[in-house]
């Protein structure tokens, strides 16, 4: 019983020590303010996360809110989608000799028409870095629809008008500004679909990137009736700058920033929402910590993101396919070449993005069913490789069938179709290697590739003398399809869907600022000498229990 007496001692002086060791760094940590520990320590009550929204009540099942605020940035996108064609097109309406309007005809070569393309790129990369800062750090319903929605639908209306009295310099600043108008719709996008799109439903709503293709369809089948009536050719340009403008007093009216910002949003849907979007990391025991104290990043870590394998992987690939839809200029390609009117360009056009978004829905209904058998990070190389070695084929197939015209617009139109893969793919890809910096990341990334893919109509002005040669357009194609699968490889072998380290918020405890990568460094957590010495005292009596008992079997014997 001595020795027991002592080991017991011994024990709890240990569990001693090491309380105060522990207590006093936590004084320390208190004395700066920090928050307790209690609010980033294991807890008891925890939430699971399922993977479906059984939760919601079935009533509200058809109307429920996030499916608004999803659908108001689907549009942003389709307005993104609508002034970005509107000007491939325009191009080709304002210097058709055919034209009966009364307007001035501008004869522009392919290279000026590459060099006013080309602004709108260079738009899009002067404001991405800034912009995206900017989304974090101000309301996105005070950035996107006033500069996506109001400004550049004006300066819809000022690109025609600065090219019939002002000269071929004042039409390039205005698309150059309305570039810059539009650089706010991606990153502000991505801002808002990261505050109202739970995880496991981010494929299911892919189809919000389709909205670029559905501007694309309504120019395409507008543009021919547009380009024959009184308006003429400036009608093109017109029209959509009126959909950009009511579309962002739209926004300005029903956007709301986020589900805690919603006045009339459900308490279950609110609740629903935030608990599978609110982060959870776990401590070396596997036991779940929640970050009541967590917040967002005081800077952003470019050091880090710059070493990141993943996102160099991204890049690449985003770069390859905003590169080649630059570099095509499809509707120069079928005017000149195939010969076909102005009214049937657009038309087939239509009729292609038709299709694309019709496979869009289709892609990703597909891809939200797959991703729970194959896996996230396999679902999203997959669709990849489908959009961009698809598109390579079509346009291998492109070059072989030289001059057949509908059958060479058939498998022009169809990379069209197939790009549609890429929504799930890697263009999702972002929400899941960075959700916390998902739109300054985007913006950065929109910045590097709009620079970088506005080359792509100088390659083709520079390769493409004479816009009737077809062996110059076979140049272009294979290249773009060198360009496809450098982009596509690079992100099959290097890319991934895990989010990394340096995107995690860090968060405040008691033991100072830190990252939740080195919550794997921190102790357990010290159990209550109450409890300790509760625990010894009931080993105490069983050894005190088992020493009586021995000493009646021996007195037995």
């Amino acid at each position: 019983m001595v020795q027991v007496d002592q080991k017991y001692t011994e024990i709890c002086n240990v569990f001693v020590y090491y309380n105060f060791f522990v207590c006093t760094k936590h004084k320390k940590a208190v004395r700066s303010g920090c928050i307790p520990v209690e609010q980033c320590w294991p807890v008891q009550e925890t939430q699971t996360d399922t993977n479906d929204d059984r939760e919601i009540p079935a009533v509200e099942r058809t109307t429920r809110t996030r499916h608004k605020q999803v659908i108001l940035s689907f549009l942003g996108v389709t307005v993104f989608g609508l002034q970005i064609s509107s000007l491939s097109l325009g191009l080709v309406a304002m210097s058709d000799a055919n034209d009966s309007s009364g307007y001035a005809i501008k004869n522009y070569t392919l290279g000026q028409k590459g060099i006013m393309s080309g602004m709108m790129g260079y738009g899009n990369s002067l404001g991405n870095v800034m912009l995206g800062m900017m989304a974090h750090r101000f309301h996105v319903m005070n950035i996107l629809p006033l500069a996506s929605g109001l400004f550049s639908g004006t300066m819809a209306f000022v690109i025609p008008l600065a090219a019939l009295h002002f000269g071929f310099e004042a039409a390039c600043l205005a698309v150059l500004l309305q570039g810059l108008g539009l650089s706010f719709v991606y990153p502000c996008v991505y801002v808002h679909l990261s505050k109202w799109v739970v995880p496991h439903e981010q494929a299911k709503f892919s189809w919000v990137w389709s909205g670029h293709q559905v501007g694309h369809l309504i120019v395409m089948l507008t543009s021919g009736a547009l380009y024959a009536s009184p308006g003429g050719w400036p009608s093109v340009f017109y029209v959509p700058g009126i959909v950009g403008i009511i579309w962002g007093f739209a926004f300005l009216t029903w956007g709301v920033r986020s589900p805690a910002h919603h006045q009339t949003i459900s308490p279950s849907e609110k609740e629903f929402i935030e608990r599978h979007l609110k982060p959870k990391i776990k401590d070396r025991s596997g036991n779940e910590i929640v970050l009541r104290g967590s917040r967002t990043h005081d800077e952003v870590p470019w050091r880090s993101i710059t070493k990141s394998v993943p996102m160099w992987a991204l890049l690449i690939v985003q770069l390859s396919d905003l590169w080649v839809g630059e570099c095509m200029m499809g509707p120069i390609f079928l005017h000149s070449v195939c010969r076909l009117s102005v009214m049937k360009v657009g038309l087939m056009t239509g009729v292609a993005y038709i299709a694309n978004i019709m496979a869009g829905v289709l892609f990703a209904c597909l891809a939200h069913r797959i991703t729970d058998r194959v896996g996230l990070n396999f679902s999203r190389k997959f669709w990849t490789a489908i959009g961009l070695y698809g598109g390579s084929l079509s346009l291998l197939l492109l070059t072989i069938v030289g001059r057949h015209c509908y059958i060479a617009t058939l498998f022009l139109e169809s990379r069209i179709v197939i790009n549609a893969a890429t929504h799930p793919g890697y263009m999702s890809t972002i929400l899941n290697v960075a959700p916390n910096l998902a739109a300054t990341i985007a913006s950065a990334f929109n910045a590097i590739t709009s620079f970088l893919a506005s080359t792509g109509p100088f390659y083709t002005g520079l390769i493409v003398k004479d816009e009737y040669n077809l062996i110059e357009w076979d140049i272009v194609f294979c290249t773009s399809i060198a360009v496809y699968i450098v982009g596509c490889t690079t992100f099959i072998i290097f890319g991934s869907t895990e989010a990394q380290d340096w995107d995690a918020p860090h968060v405040t405890t008691e033991l100072g600022r830190m990252s939740p990568s080195s919550f794997d460094e921190l102790p357990l957590k010290p159990r209550k000498p109450e409890a300790i010495k509760m625990k010894m005292i009931g080993k105490l009596k069983f050894l005190q229990k088992l020493n009586r008992s021995s000493v009646e079997l021996k007195a037995g014997v």
